[in-house]
């Protein structure tokens, strides 16, 4: 036995393992136990995975969080800035990447990474504000594609 593990540049007490482990096996057999050892691993890997992911949407639907001081957000309800806040919440808080966090959420990384730029226009609002008095049917898109038009008009 000493040879062999010499040959091989391994210790006595690892020849001697192997051997208690691997005795009776054949290839094939050692094979297959190192192939389930390898599955097993990952399914550990994904368990814990959801374990985690599941804890944060605990912790963002206000279970475990009301302790932190954390308020109650329900991710399936949220606007775009709820779903920014939650994603930051998620990343510094629990230590997952924004990507993780997104997909937890069930947003796509673009709603998170994109804020949208809004010009004030008070004259705009102020118009649409007069148009909607007139036009007491007419909704907001409605009203804009009028004014639209009516510029056009102006315009041509």
């Amino acid at each position: 036995m000493a040879d062999l593990s010499r040959e091989h540049g391994v210790s006595d007490g690892t020849v001697y393992k192997w051997n208690a482990r691997y005795d009776g096996m054949d290839v094939n057999k050692a094979m297959r136990l190192k192939a389930l050892k390898d599955e097993n691993g990952k399914l550990k890997k994904l368990l814990a995975d959801a374990m985690l992911d599941n804890s944060a949407l605990k912790d963002l639907l206000g279970k475990n969080g009301r302790d932190a001081g954390i308020p109650a957000i329900d991710p399936r309800t949220m606007d775009a800035c709820a779903k920014r806040h939650a994603v930051v919440h998620l990343v510094e808080g629990h230590g997952m990447s924004e990507r993780r966090a997104c997909r937890v959420i069930g947003c796509c990384r673009m709603t998170i990474r994109d804020e949208a730029i809004r010009q004030d226009d008070p004259l705009l609002r102020e118009r649409l504000k007069e148009l909607a008095k007139v036009r007491r049917r007419f909704g907001y898109d409605h009203l804009l594609l009028y004014l639209r038009a009516a510029q056009a008009a102006i315009v041509s």
